[in-house]
């Protein structure tokens, strides 16, 4: 309870920041109402967390965030701004209040699971207020630049992530050709965004798909956003079309292994120390640990097209240390789904890694196989899924020979 209201205490770290950005009283009220909301919703999926504790910590927060909205409906005062209150911020406030109370009448009883269910809930109305003050001019840099997102655990997205990467290498690898794959992944892309603009045009779509079938794997904020799972598809998608084959799975790989564990690793042992907002030390090595091994184990497994030992391990450690430095720097305005694929591939790839990898398979696909057949099955895929194989010149001929130049 006292670490949940640790805000409204002196010391805080939005106090610290008040030295960079000079807030009015109204803005660090709220700003510190909202602090102390997060800390207790983020208690509330912890099991660590007793229900008798977090019963005792609603009051104090729920005072706060009703002094805030009192504070905004009435007239403001010398150094306050009228402009940062809109009807869409009480309406928000009064919101969370409300669902705020829900909390107060946990049972000790309640399992881990309704506990995470109510701390989405009540997080629904947290994040439209987050957003609210995002979007209103002057209060973003103010305020909402200093408010997280709820990123509460969820073992089931951390399972669907794993999965969908390892799913998405496997058939790359074994079961569909270059041109299936785009076409497969061009579906799905297409599936995720005829879902998301269908929810913001009827709230029926809405309901169906974040109250039932998509609310397993959905964060709270992305009620209101595009979904991860769309970013995520547009990522795999785009290395796919531009990339070679190893690099593209490459960059799905670490995406895929190595978000899960930065974010449980640093939610179970990076509680104190912090090196970039939430994100932690323990969260950084653990992205770059899981990532480095996930992936040499999986170029040992097949070989990578006799890919070299020392490259081998170089790409996997250059790609695991882009990975991990990209999700660290990765806020919620530039989602990591999308980004840490991205500059994996191009990093990869402006190192020459392309080149090389394409190489390798060639020279597999030349060299006789142990059982005396001709060529290894990944090379010969790995040929016939490219461009060139294709007859389309263009965008990945460009970039093997800008990558082979600058590699030179």
């Amino acid at each position: 309870a006292k670490r949940v209201c640790r805000s409204s205490g002196t010391g805080t770290s939005s106090q610290a920041m008040e030295g960079a950005v000079m807030l009015s009283p109204r803005e660090h009220q709220l700003l510190n109402a909202m602090n102390s909301m997060y800390r207790l919703l983020d208690d509330l999926g912890n099991d660590t967390v007793s229900v008798y504790t977090l019963s005792k910590a609603v009051d104090p927060v729920v005072q706060q965030l009703y002094g805030v909205l009192q504070a905004l409906s009435q007239p403001a005062s010398y150094g306050d701004d009228n402009s940062m209150v809109t009807s869409q911020l009480l309406e928000g406030l009064r919101e969370v209040i409300s669902k705020a109370q829900d909390i107060k009448g946990l049972s000790e009883v309640v399992n881990i699971d309704e506990r995470r269910e109510l701390a989405k809930r009540v997080g629904y109305a947290y994040e439209r207020v987050v957003l609210i003050v995002r979007a209103t001019p002057g209060l973003d840099a103010r305020v909402g630049q200093q408010l997280s997102t709820l990123r509460p655990v969820n073992y089931t997205r951390n399972v669907f992530h794993v999965g969908n990467a390892l799913l998405a290498v496997l058939m790359y690898e074994f079961v569909f050709t270059f041109w299936q794959c785009i076409g497969v992944m061009f579906f799905v892309l297409g599936v995720y965004l005829c879902m998301d603009i269908a929810r913001r045009l009827w709230p029926e779509a809405q309901s169906m798909l974040f109250d039932r079938l998509l609310a397993p794997i959905t964060r709270p904020r992305e009620r209101y956003i595009i979904p991860a799972a769309t970013w995520y598809c547009a990522s795999v998608f785009t290395v796919l079309v531009l990339c070679e084959k190893t690099v593209a799975q490459t960059a799905v790989l670490v995406l895929g292994v190595g978000d899960p564990a930065a974010t449980l690793l640093g939610r179970r042992f990076g509680r104190r120390l912090k090196i970039y907002k939430q994100k932690s030390l323990a969260g950084l090595l653990g992205f770059i640990s899981v990532s480095f091994l996930v992936i040499t184990i999986f170029f040992e497994w097949r070989r990578a097209d006799s890919l070299a030992p020392v490259h081998r391990y170089s790409m996997a450690a250059v790609a695991a240390i882009v990975g991990a430095v990209v999700e660290l720097f990765s806020d919620d305005r530039l989602d990591d789904n999308l980004t840490v694929p991205l500059a994996v591939a191009l990093v990869l790839s402006l190192a020459g890694y392309g080149p090389i990898c394409a190489a390798a398979a060639a020279a597999a696909a030349d060299a006789p196989a142990e059982t005396g057949t001709s060529g290894g099955g990944n090379a010969l895929s790995s040929k016939e899924n490219s461009w060139e194989m294709a007859g389309v010149p263009g965008v990945r001929s460009g970039i093997a020979a800008a990558a082979a130049a600058a590699a030179a």
